[in-house]
């Protein structure tokens, strides 16, 4: 992945260039946010919110519906991942690879 500028040397826009993910069926999904470990990819959907674990390949290894009607963001820790959705659910999992949750 990386940084290039958009149609000119000079330009100041900038676009990234990246790799997609094989999501399996969660593919057809939105995606509102994704968090980065130093192993693994975090990605949570907006409807239903499911929260996507995604390996080094880019393959999704592990999923978990998070019981929501819709969900808005994550946050990763070196402990804990975090999850706000819809009502004030927060779902927290304190082994992220696993995600059982507290």
């Amino acid at each position: 992945m990386g940084i290039r500028d958009r149609n000119k040397p000079d330009s100041k826009e900038k676009v990234i260039v990246g790799k997609s993910a094989d999501m399996g069926t969660r593919k057809d999904k939105v995606f509102v946010d994704v968090c980065s470990g130093t192993e693994w990819t975090y990605a949570m959907t907006e409807e239903p919110p499911i929260l996507c674990i995604i390996n080094k390949d880019r393959k999704m290894e592990k999923w978990m519906d998070l019981k929501a009607a819709k969900g808005f963001a994550c946050k990763l820790s070196s402990k804990y991942i975090l999850c706000a959705c819809s009502d004030g659910i927060i779902t927290v999992s304190y082994t992220p690879l696993t995600l059982p949750t507290i």
